[in-house]
């Protein structure tokens, strides 16, 4: 596996920063204060945050959305199944954070922002960085998704360890079980795809593995063009098993396996599996 020279540089970049007005919710946009509702009889209570939990909230909003923007850019360069199917899933997540902000009445850093574009500017040069890297190969382009989910897992654990407020710590958990299975499909096509092995660049060995054995691997997502597709990955497990088919012709995909859920392979020839969990 080779290790690449910009790895490095984006370490520090992954790292969480320790340093609305009608909402449904009732929470002033303002300092976090309880609006008047139609019955005063009634007051919404929600436990203000920290500002560290405050700090962390916003971040993970939009490093969320850093994934999703960079799998819709890399899906339109390469055309990879795996980076359409998770793009839909960050999408799922972001929305998740947006309720958690809405929630305690904060300012969305996302706001108007187009795709590529980020309020937190190590953010926006990581996203830079990760697009650079990724649209220099297919091989490279699943490389950044794996890199992405190594280091949503890392933040996430840190972010539930500083909150004790249960909507949050929910939040983040199923978060954290989305980015655990996207690590495996990118994993999974990655050496089903080109044949390497990935070996995680963040977690430590220990955790990654047991990452991938925990349900089992999904199938990895062949891909394939007008004229021809690749082979889907095998995975196992009791989420998301079986063989990935072979794509070919204009509309080939092959048929996940019969764990739960199996996926369909997409048009244009792309087989594999679809997520393990369909809820992240």
């Amino acid at each position: 596996m080779k290790r690449l020279p910009l790895l490095t540089g984006i370490a520090p970049l992954l790292v969480l920063a320790a340093a609305c007005s009608d909402s449904p919710t009732g929470i002033d946009s303002a300092d976090g204060t309880a609006l008047e509702t139609a019955r005063p009889d009634i007051t919404p209570v929600v436990t203000p945050l920290s500002t560290e939990e405050t700090l962390d909230l916003l971040h993970m909003r939009e490093e969320e959305k850093l994934a999703r923007d960079v799998y819709d850019l890399l899906y339109v360069d390469w055309s990879l199944t795996v980076h359409d199917q998770i793009s839909d899933s960050e999408q799922r997540h972001m929305d998740t954070m947006l309720q958690m902000v809405e929630l305690y009445g904060l300012k969305d850093p996302v706001g108007g922002n187009p795709a590529g574009v980020f309020t937190d500017s190590s953010l926006q040069d990581l996203y830079d960085q990760l697009v650079a890297l990724g649209e220099s190969s297919a091989q490279d382009a699943i490389i950044v998704g794996c890199i992405i989910e190594e280091v949503d897992i890392l933040d996430l654990e840190e972010t539930l360890a500083r909150t004790d407020h249960d909507n949050l710590e929910s939040a983040y958990a199923s978060l954290m079980r989305g980015s655990e299975n996207h690590l495996r499909s990118f994993v999974a096509t990655l050496e089903s795809m080109f044949g390497v092995v990935y070996e995680p660049q963040y977690l430590s060995l220990d955790r990654y593995e047991d990452i991938l054995d925990a349900d089992g691997n999904p199938g990895g997502y062949g891909n394939g063009g007008s004229d021809g597709g690749g082979n889907g990955g095998n995975g196992g497990g009791d989420n998301g098993g079986g063989n990935g088919g072979n794509g070919g012709g204009d509309n080939g995909g092959g048929s996940g396996g019969s764990g739960e859920p199996g996926g369909n392979g997409g048009s244009g020839g792309s087989g594999g599996n679809g997520l393990m969990d369909g809820s992240c």
